[in-house]
């Protein structure tokens, strides 16, 4: 069974556990015992006995106590870090690739993180939630005052360091909590926050982990601890093709060395649980084997707006087009809102009920009632085709028979709106773009591009750059972390 994102607090603690028990264990032991070889499952990992010598279920609860995960259990409810690692034994594994990795190579991110590689613990273990009083929560406090004097360059923290959790000593958390204290009344910024992080992180002290699913090898990678290292990954930021998915209602870009991921996705999601007329689109990052970042909004052309979305960080390399962009969009999602306003009253009105009736009234009514076959028609004839529960039907007769609810020909009607006035709004223009002049994989260094085509693909090329930068984590003010993957 996959994770889902009420599940990422527990794989995400699960992980923090592994790595208390390599940190207990040491370098020269972790291999051994934290071994699914060994023990296949994690029951069987807990029921065992390493060597005769002690029990691993008596690591597993002292390891667990050396972590700080707000609303996280580790046994005894149906949703706890045990539950979750027998139920997906990916996980488990893993958890004990990432802990095991780290622990053998932890003095490579920097040496003095060697004195962790001794048996016993060296330092605690957290993941932070909402509501917690630990070093996680402080780190995310004084980012957003330092954001915010920054004039909110990031949307959010994990624009700046998207560590799932961090390795800490005492002395981390005493100089943490010192800043945070002051910071609350001086001009505390992006480069204070930096400069502090970055001593902690040389000192041996504090490492953030950014973590992805490795059930079968796990590589550790540093980013944004030299700037070299990240001009060697930023140059793998090539366009290559543009196209629409099946849906229609994505946008694909793929860059890098061939045409497959990693890519940059455009999408709307007319999703709305109030039946409200939702605009916002996401800018989806996905890498080889995981998803590296995310844009939340579109934008408003604002090269230097702070919390930038799409058409912001556009607006850095080819303003006009931005603006361009932002306007057409603009147009389109007042003529969504128009559409989703209309529909919400006629479709009240099919429930008996006044057309100003709220989303939250009409939606248990429209998923009560069945849609009647001319209803189902007519909506069946905007697309040619019609979905139930991830179903396509391209026979209206076939549509009929299955008897949909009016909620579900509702949901029909509002994907077909924004197909035509949110994504249109932009997904002809973006092609357009990426489509503009000679095709050619590495035309800069074609000898026979034009001095044209060369312009047009370092624009490209530049425009894939800002976004991957932002959404990844690696722009210049960005945070040190690793990746675990």
């Amino acid at each position: 069974m996959a994770e889902t994102g009420k599940d990422t607090k527990f794989f995400e603690s699960a992980q923090a556990l592994f790595c208390a028990m390599a940190d207990k264990l040491g370098a020269a032991k972790a291999k051994d015992v934290l071994n699914y070889e060994k023990y296949p499952t994690y029951q069987d990992f807990k029921a065992g006995k390493y060597n005769g010598s002690f029990k691993i279920s008596k690591l597993i609860e002292d390891s667990f106590a050396k972590l700080k995960v707000t609303g996280v259990d580790l046994e005894g409810s149906k949703n706890s870090i045990e539950e979750i690692l027998i139920r997906d034994n990916d996980w488990y594994k893993s958890s004990i690739n990432v802990a095991v990795k780290l622990i053998e190579e932890i003095n490579q991110i920097d040496k003095d993180f060697a004195h962790i590689q001794s048996p016993d613990w060296q330092l605690m273990y957290f993941r932070g939630a909402k509501g917690g009083d630990d070093l996680m929560e402080h780190i995310d406090e004084l980012f957003t005052i330092a954001n915010k004097n920054d004039g909110r360059l990031f949307g959010d923290v994990n624009k700046w360091s998207p560590a799932d959790i961090y390795f800490a000593s005492k002395n981390a958390e005493k100089q943490i909590k010192n800043n945070l204290d002051t910071a609350k009344t001086s001009k505390f910024n992006l480069s204070n926050l930096n400069e502090l992080i970055n001593g902690l992180i040389d000192s041996g002290d504090l490492l953030g982990v950014s973590l992805k699913k490795a059930p079968d090898r796990v590589i550790i990678q540093k980013m944004n601890f030299q700037q070299s290292q990240n001009e060697k990954l930023l140059e793998k930021v090539k366009f290559l093709s543009v196209k629409e998915d099946g849906t229609d209602r994505d946008i694909q870009i793929y860059f890098g060395e061939r045409e497959a991921k990693p890519l940059i996705k455009i999408r709307h999601d007319p999703h709305s649980d109030s039946l409200g007329a939702s605009k916002a689109i996401k800018t989806e990052i996905e890498g080889k084997s995981a998803r590296l970042g995310s844009l939340t909004s579109f934008g408003s052309a604002q090269p230097n707006r702070g919390s930038p979305g799409l058409t912001d960080l556009w607006a850095r390399i080819d303003p006009t087009f931005a603006r361009d962009l932002y306007n057409s969009f603009a147009k389109g999602a007042d003529a969504y809102e128009k559409h989703i306003k209309e529909m919400n009253g006629e479709y009240a009105e099919l429930v008996g009920k006044p057309s100003t009736t709220s989303g939250a009234v009409l939606k248990p009514l429209l998923k009560k009632n069945k849609a009647s076959a001319t209803v189902i028609e007519e909506v069946f004839n905007l697309n040619g085709q019609f979905t139930i529960a991830r179903k396509t039907y391209k026979d209206v007769k076939s549509v009929i028979r299955v008897k949909p609810s009016l909620y579900e020909v509702y949901q029909n009607e509002r994907i077909y709106y924004s197909k035509t006035d949110i994504v249109d709004s932009f997904a002809g223009m973006i092609t357009d773009y990426f489509t503009e002049g000679r095709k050619v994989k590495d035309i800069i260094e074609s000898k026979s591009a034009s001095k044209r085509d060369i312009a047009l693909q370092i624009k490209k090329n530049n425009v894939l750059l800002e976004m991957y930068k932002y959404a990844s984590a690696l722009s210049p003010k960005s945070g040190k972390f690793v990746i675990a993957k």
